[in-house]
Parts: structure tokens; sequence; C-alpha cells
């Protein structure tokens, strides 16, 4: 039987992300993207604390992410 999705509301979105934020690993992510990147130095923020900052950020900006 099929189960009914939870409705993606802010705050289901928010811990979608935070939860993915914290699966990643920095160090693998980094070493996919670099042949990519012209200042490897862009690539020192990349990190659990930068991106939580990041998706804190966004919530705080009114009408980016989904209101509730």
């Amino acid at each position: 039987m099929h189960t009914p999705l939870a409705p993606l509301d802010k705050e289901h979105c928010t811990n979608l992300i935070t939860s993915r934020i914290d699966a990643v690993d920095f160090a693998a992510a980094k070493a996919d993207v670099v042949a990519f990147i012209r200042q490897l130095r862009e690539l020192d923020v990349w990190s659990r604390e930068y991106f939580h900052h990041v998706l804190d950020n966004f919530n705080r900006v009114p009408g980016l992410l989904m209101e509730n």
C-alpha cells in the first residue's frame, strides 16, 4: 500500500536539507568539483558549519524558502 508523503512545508524542507548537509563527506565533495574551480581557495569554506549557516540565512529571508 502506498503511504502518502508528508507535506513539504518550510520546516520539513529545512529538516531534509539539514540531514543532507550532515551526511555530506566534504573532502570527497571538494575532490569531485576541484577540476571545475578556478580559485581553489573558494573551497576552503566548504564545511558543515558553513552550509548550516547558509541554510540559516535562507530561512531568515521571507519567501526564499516555502512559508508554513
